[in-house]
């Protein structure tokens, strides 16, 4: 599976992260720009002083991560 993971500055300058999770997997920059002009926009997203945390789209990538079991006693889950 891979996650959305979009890149901000906030009102300091400094990097904030938004990841999503189960989201299409054919993006492209113009939609996902425009998203990520709309999360902006909203000021949905604050810091304990009431301060927008993402304030300027910096970038997005997908990110798919791995997993490699290296035991695993747990009994299997019946699918249904």
């Amino acid at each position: 599976m891979k996650d959305l993971n979009l890149k901000f500055k906030n009102t300091a300058g400094k990097s904030t992260h938004l990841k999503l999770r189960f989201v299409s997997q054919n993006l492209t920059k113009e939609v996902v720009q425009a998203a990520m002009q709309e999360v902006i926009a909203a000021g949905l997203i604050v810091d304990k002083f009431g301060n927008p945390v993402h304030v300027k789209a910096v970038s997005a990538h997908y990110v798919e991560t791995v997993s490699t079991p290296i035991f695993d006693e747990e009994p299997a889950t019946p699918t249904v």
